[in-house]
């Protein structure tokens, strides 16, 4: 749970995408921490004291990290496969590159 420094929203706390400073692999995911609190309360959830209201949002937030980590497992997966089907490819190419060139020295040899 991060606290904002911004001017609109001073000292007040927020979830966001723990992937956030890496570009390439963030999600737009962001909440509000008192929203968070606000949507329990909503759901039926009893009041209760400020401590377990955090707790339920570090939860919450403890939930998508771990969702996240798998996505993150996923998408490492799909590379090695694209790394793996790259390599493929060129020993593809390279066996139609020398299929070429015989066929191209065969025919000025004739």
């Amino acid at each position: 749970m991060l606290e904002s420094a911004t001017e609109w929203n001073p000292g007040r706390l927020f979830l966001r995408c723990p992937l956030w400073e890496k570009v390439e692999l963030r999600c737009e995911y962001f909440i509000w921490a008192d929203e968070v609190v606000d949507a329990g309360r909503d759901c039926g959830i009893q009041e209760q004291s400020e401590e377990s209201k955090w707790r339920f949002a570090e939860e919450s937030n403890w939930k998508v990290e771990e969702e996240m980590k798998k996505m993150l497992q996923t998408i490492d997966g799909i590379n090695q496969e694209l790394q793996n089907i790259r390599k493929w490819m060129q020993y593809v190419c390279l066996g139609i590159s020398i299929c070429i060139l015989c066929l191209f020295i065969k025919t000025f040899n004739q």
